[in-house]
């Protein structure tokens, strides 16, 4: 599901930038049967008849290898930090090779493929300053991605 999800190209008109429709992602079943073909090679080139850890253990590293690389920096950093919701800027930091707006544009991107979720926090002090947006894990997501053991870099 993370794989299939998150190298799902998000169409954008060319000038104004803007989602022209929902983005939808291949079907799981598809990359599950790509994966499952991995392993069982590695597993014959290792001489063994079926798949074993050591195999799922590559075949996690493949899903997490082709992985968008922005995309998989900010899946990363979220995972890293999945108890607090990110401001964009705390988070772009993270990502220094990728520029802010790179960043930005991203998120929306994985907003509208449901991987991230937003909230609108006010500022601290009495009245002070406008809402700014923090981005998470969208709960569903987070679930997928503890279910395979989590995400490094």
């Amino acid at each position: 599901e993370i794989l299939a999800t998150c190298r799902t190209h998000v169409y954008r008109d060319g000038k104004s930038h803007d989602i022209l429709f929902p983005p939808q992602p291949e079907l799981a079943a598809r990359v599950t049967g790509q994966l499952v073909r991995a392993g069982r090679s590695v597993a014959i080139v290792r001489g063994r008849r079926y798949v074993g850890p050591e195999e799922l253990t590559v075949m996690r590293q493949i899903a997490i290898d082709s992985l968008p690389s922005t995309r998989r920096a900010i899946l990363t950093v979220l995972w890293k930090h999945s108890n607090a919701s990110m401001e964009l800027d705390a988070l772009a930091q993270k990502i220094p090779d990728v520029s802010p707006s790179t960043v930005k544009r991203e998120l929306e991107n994985m907003i509208a493929l449901k991987v991230i979720a937003t909230e609108a926090v006010k500022g601290k002090g009495i009245g002070k300053g406008r809402p700014k947006t923090v981005y998470r894990l969208s709960p569903e997501f987070a679930s997928f991605i503890r279910n395979v053991g989590g995400i490094s870099s």
